[in-house]
């Protein structure tokens, strides 16, 4: 099942948005669900433009405060050698590139 889905719609003269059914169907939902809409007018020259850094991280934080409110699954259990190594080879790869990862 789809997570998002790009369409493209007209506004309404009562101002709704008609989502057509395969949208519904890609993400499992229905009439009545909450969802979240993120609106770009189309410019007839220029298609939709691309959003700028700032939009790029606004929506990175997002992902990232979500993802801080989910439920994590317990870790492997690292007294295996081989899989502790594992493990400490990729926390140090992701502090290399910069992630801040708590390593417990």
């Amino acid at each position: 099942m789809a997570t998002a889905v790009t369409l493209v719609s007209r506004l309404q003269h009562d101002g709704s948005i008609v989502v057509p059914n395969e949208a519904y169907q890609a993400l499992g939902i229905c009439p009545g669900d909450e969802i979240t809409v993120e609106i770009q007018v189309v410019d007839g020259s220029q298609g939709i433009t691309e959003p700028s850094q700032a939009e790029l991280h606004r929506r990175a934080e997002m992902l990232f405060d979500d993802a801080d409110h989910l439920v994590r699954e317990p870790g492997i259990d690292l007294s295996d050698g081989l899989e502790a190594a594992w493990a400490n080879g990729m926390v140090d790869k992701a502090r290399r590139m910069g992630l801040n990862v708590d390593a417990d």
